[in-house]
């Protein structure tokens, strides 16, 4: 388990049993609506005990955690800047939400979101990653 599902929740029951038998079977009576969707684990055994389950989920978590970043918008050159947004990097794109709540935006990386938040020829914006000092990474 590296970050993504075993898939087994999502496995088709056999080919004799009857669709809601197979998956809705709890006790006789139906279950959630949603259950036709996925396989009734009830008779699957765990893949591992609960300290080894644990301890893969905490690796799969950090493995796929997005990382926070800030658009920052600079009044000047150096004369005032605010948090203007904040920002999740995910592998293949960025969500941004504005901090006053007026604004979402998906980009595919999050310096697009930065260019976004520049107004006119006085104010810019660029991301600034927690802990980075301030000082943009090259990536």
């Amino acid at each position: 388990m590296t970050g993504t599902s075993t898939g087994r929740e999502f496995e088709e029951p056999s080919m004799g049993e009857p669709r809601d038998e197979a998956r809705n079977s709890r006790g006789g009576s139906p279950g959630h609506p949603l259950d036709v969707h996925v396989v009734d684990p009830t008779n699957m055994p765990p893949l591992c005990g609960e300290d080894e389950f644990a301890e893969l989920t905490n690796g799969m978590v950090t493995d796929t955690a997005p990382r926070v970043f800030a658009v920052v918008r600079e009044y000047g050159e150096r004369v005032d800047a605010y948090v203007a947004a904040w920002g999740m990097a995910f592998e293949a794109h960025a969500e941004v939400v504005a901090v006053d709540g007026t604004m979402r935006m998906r980009v595919s990386e999050p310096e697009q979101a930065a260019r976004r938040f520049r107004f006119g020829s006085h104010i810019g914006a660029r991301v600034v990653w927690p802990g980075s000092g301030g000082v943009p990474e090259l990536g």
